[in-house]
Order: structure tokens, then C-alpha cells, then sequence
């Protein structure tokens, strides 16, 4: 007969598993069907278990934002090994697009009031801001160098930002490719226009 510490997963193990199974509810259904009785049933455990390890529904929403700004984040740093910062960057853009359409649901309660009150919870707010100085740290690694130029890097660091943020956006919302194209053609058409895009930016910050 199994012993009771090989049945009874660990605080730790049980959080975890609550909170994969929470992103995935948000992941595939979206917010809106994540249900504390839903991830308890899911997770094995009961709905105590869930308050216990995250408070509220807020609570648990929380986490599941902070679990997948840490993906996001590994996801994008996989280009800092890039040596040629201007490269990196253009890495660290695809690496962005990509996670982003991979995590749809997640990617839009990341960046966008869908969730009210969420997106500003301090937790959250801080977690994103660090993704952000990490955009940053690249940026400042590409002037540092020589590589690129810029008179105020906040202004380079929000153009390259925002440029990817609205190609992801658009693709969200199936508003690319502008012109017709195959669902299954659709992401050839549109990763050599993004990075074309991305390339030109960057080349009119060139020193």
C-alpha cells in the first residue's frame, strides 16, 4: 500500500500543479472560465486547497500572470547569447512574436485591461516593468557597442517595443497578412514581413 508522502503531493508540488492547471484553463478557455472549483477538480485537490495557496480568484490570476511573464521572459532571453547586438535584438523580436502566439490568451491578459484591475495589481506591474528594463538592458548593450545610435534610448527602447507589440496585436486579431492567404501560409507570409520591418527600424538607428 502506497505510503501517505507518496500519494499527498508536497505544499510546493500542489501549488505548482494548481497553478499549471490554472494556465491552462486561461490558456485554452480563457479567463473568464477559470473557476476556483474548476482548478481544485482539475488540480485533485479541493477548493481550500486553491485559497490556501493563492487567497481569491484575483490571487490565483495574479499567479498565473507572474508564472507566464517568467516564461516570456526565458522565451526572449535566449537571444542575450547572441553576440552581435543588433542581431540580438532582431532574435529577441522573433522570440517575442513567437511565445506571444504561442500564449495567445495569456499574452492579451499580460498587456491589456481584459482582466480589470490586473493588469495594475503592484505584483504584476512590477513583473512587467522588469520585463521591460530587460528590453532596455538590450537596447543600452547596442549603444554601448556602437552598433546602434540614439539621442534618447527610451525613445529607441519604446520604438523597438512597440513595433513588435503592434505586429503581435495585429496578428491576435487576425489582421495579418493584409493580403489573402492559406491559415497554414499565413505565418510564411507574415515572419519575413515582420522581421523586414524589424530590420528597418533598427537601420535607421544605425551609428
Amino acid at each position: 500500500m502506497p505510503s501517505a508522502s507518496s500519494t499527498v503531493p508536497s505544499p510546493s508540488a500542489l501549488r505548482r500543479r494548481i497553478l499549471t492547471e490554472a494556465s491552462a484553463i486561461v490558456a485554452d478557455q480563457g479567463v473568464d472560465a477559470l473557476t476556483v472549483r474548476l482548478v481544485a477538480g482539475r488540480s485533485g485537490c479541493s477548493t481550500i486547497g486553491v485559497y490556501t495557496h493563492f487567497g481569491d480568484k484575483a490571487g490565483l490570476v495574479e499567479a498565473v500572470l507572474l508564472d507566464a511573464w517568467d516564461g516570456f521572459d526565458a522565451t526572449v532571453s535566449a537571444s542575450d547569447d547572441e553576440p552581435d547586438p543588433v542581431e540580438r535584438l532582431v532574435r529577441a523580436a522573433h522570440a517575442y512574436r513567437t511565445w506571444a502566439l504561442d500564449h495567445r490568451t495569456l499574452y492579451v491578459v499580460m498587456f491589456t485591461p481584459v482582466v480589470p484591475g490586473m493588469v495594475g495589481r503592484p505584483a504584476v506591474q512590477a513583473r512587467g516593468t522588469a520585463s521591460l528594463a530587460a528590453h532596455r538592458s538590450r537596447i543600452d548593450r547596442a549603444l554601448a557597442t556602437g552598433a546602434l545610435r540614439a539621442d534618447d534610448p527610451d525613445t529607441l527602447a519604446t520604438a523597438t517595443w512597440t513595433q513588435v507589440h503592434g505586429w503581435v496585436m495585429a496578428d491576435l486579431l487576425g489582421a495579418l497578412p493584409l493580403t489573402p492567404a492559406a491559415t497554414s501560409a499565413a505565418d510564411d507570409a507574415v515572419r519575413p514581413q515582420f522581421e523586414t520591418s524589424v530590420r528597418a527600424l533598427l537601420t535607421g538607428f544605425r551609428a
